[in-house]
């Protein structure tokens, strides 16, 4: 659930800054920092990935060990000391949403020189140190503290950000019962609750020794634990089987190269015995709550599920255009998809299935290049239900060069037309598929068109009102996406990459559509993408 931020600007209380602690993930990190809306953010986390989802957002520190969220407040106080002078300090803990207006109201109390700004339940007595307090603090119950700078000084002097329970009590994780209420309405069935299934995880991998290694430790710090680790070391010549050995994985080597994800991942899945099977691609790393996520889904009663996407590293044209394209899909595409009743693809980097499900289904197909598509639509064709939850996040690779992108965005586009060929006949049992699917299509010969004159429009400042409403939509659509998914400085960043991925992707779909409808020269070699 998104709330309105502040945007809080320097006022006569001097500027703001914010402390937050990490340790919750990098997605309830993000989530914090973005809504603070702070020109000053300082965090404090055990780990490069939650930096990495805050970059350009805030400063990290990496605490390696994590010495816990106290001894991590206290770290930050003492390492920006030269840089907040004059400022009020809001410390909180990652998965904090302040209300908005709690910043600019809570900043004006310091105006009359008050220290001390404490979240309080209505009725408490407030806290057994004496600190000037506010019986009506307008933070919500638990969210944080707001202090002066000469306040935090003489905290950090007397050994408080460390030494008392006052700082742990203080950032105790906001909204924990609307937590609570939010993963209840985020159900996306009514179907009665069974038990937690036993769960494999299945990891098709050829000479990915660069990035295998972190994809299982973000296993390994799952809320949940698998019941077993799969790879599937697909004739790889880079020690990609002895980094799964030393996590522990079960390593399945076939006898040759198997050319394909598809035939990779039947090899590891005749191996898998557990109830539930989640397919993970070697180069994804997970948020610590994927899996429990996931699996919830499955006791709810659906037989399949999968999770969102965000670029793991933000660098490079393609990255950058990737993550404002996934924030679309967070934020419109698969929730409208959702309400359709229809899911155009369970992501073959982050699903979870029931392992009798994709056995009756043969297993994945390799007849198109996107198994993950076909064996989606299949599904649902034969009266399943494809789930999506947006809670479970993972953080692929992308690809990082033209060479890459180019190989990645072509297998797509190939494996899409040649998922429609296989199954056209069938798509009428199917309204709302059917319909992405059409408007998927029209898309494809249409955008083109648009994004033309839309250039054409730009250079000669020559638009009519029906244009200009139509490139505002198309324009701010994304941008307010990433906003709400990335934070408005990485949109900002990353839009001029989204505009030319646009372009690309617009030409090889398009040129796809005509090798494989038209030309009929169908692609068969699948080359992964990074």
């Amino acid at each position: 659930m998104t709330r309105d931020r502040d945007v809080v600007e320097p006022d006569s209380a001097g500027a703001v800054g914010v402390f937050v602690v990490g340790g919750a993930g990098g997605e309830a990190l993000r989530e914090t920092v973005v809504a603070t809306g702070a020109l000053h953010v300082w965090c404090a986390v055990p780990s490069i990935t939650e930096a990495a989802a805050v970059t350009g957002l805030a400063d990290s520190f990496v605490l390696d060990p994590w010495p816990g969220p106290a001894a991590a407040l206290d770290y930050l106080a003492r390492s920006t000391q030269g840089k907040r002078s004059g400022m009020a300090i809001i410390l909180l803990r990652a998965g904090t949403i302040l209300r908005r207006g709690t910043v600019r109201r809570a900043t004006s109390r310091l105006r009359d020189h008050e220290g001390l700004v404490v979240p309080t339940r209505r009725g408490d007595r407030g806290t057994a140190i004496r600190l000037r307090m506010f019986r009506r603090a307008p933070l919500d119950p638990g969210s944080g503290v707001i202090v002066s700078a000469v306040l935090l000084f003489w905290l950090v002097r007397a050994g408080w950000l460390t030494g008392t329970p006052l700082t742990i009590g203080l950032l105790r994780r906001a909204g924990a019962r609307l937590h609570s209420l939010r993963r209840g309405l985020a159900s996306p069935s009514k179907a009665p609750r069974q038990d937690r299934p036993t769960i494999t995880v299945l990891i098709p991998a050829r000479n990915e020794s660069a990035y295998l290694g972190e994809t299982l430790r973000s296993l390994e710090a799952q809320s949940i634990v698998p019941d077993e680790v799969i790879v599937v070391d697909d004739a790889s010549d880079d020690g990609t089987g002895d980094i799964a050995r030393a996590h522990g994985a079960r390593v399945i080597r076939p006898g040759s190269a198997q050319g394909s994800k598809a035939i990779a991942s039947n090899a590891g899945l005749a191996d898998v015995r557990t109830e539930a099977v989640m397919i993970l691609d070697a180069d994804t790393q997970l948020h610590p709550e994927c899996l429990e996520h996931l699996s919830d889904d499955l006791r709810r009663g659906l037989d399949a599920t999968s999770g969102a996407c965000l670029p793991l590293l933000q660098q490079g044209i393609w990255a950058r255009g990737r993550a404002i394209e996934y924030s679309m899909a967070i934020r419109i595409f698969k929730p409208v998809q959702r309400a359709l009743g229809t899911l155009v693809v369970m992501s073959g980097c982050n699903s979870m299935f029931r392992t009798s499900l994709v056995r009756g289904l043969g297993g994945f197909s390799d007849r198109t290049l996107a198994e993950d598509l076909d064996l989606t639509w299949a599904h649902q064709l034969q009266g399943g239900k494809a789930g999506y939850n947006g809670r479970a996040m993972s953080y692929p690779v992308e690809p990082a060069t033209w060479t890459l992108y180019r190989a990645q965005i072509r297998r797509w586009a190939s494996g899409f037309y040649q998922t429609i060929g296989v199954h056209r006949m069938r798509l009428r049992h199917k309204p709302g598929l059917a319909l992405i699917v059409a408007a998927a299509v029209f898309d494809v010969i249409t955008v083109p068109i648009f994004l033309t004159m839309l250039t054409i429009a730009t250079i000669k400042g020559s638009f009519s009102w029906p244009f200009l409403a139509m490139s505002s939509a198309f324009l701010l659509l994304p941008i307010i996406s990433g906003i709400t998914v990335i934070g408005w400085r990485k949109t900002a960043k990353n839009f001029p990459a989204y505009l030319i991925t646009i372009w690309a992707s617009s030409y090889f779909y398009l040129e796809a559509l005509i090798i494989e409808w038209i030309a009929r020269r169908h692609r068969v070699a699948w080359v992964k993408g990074h």
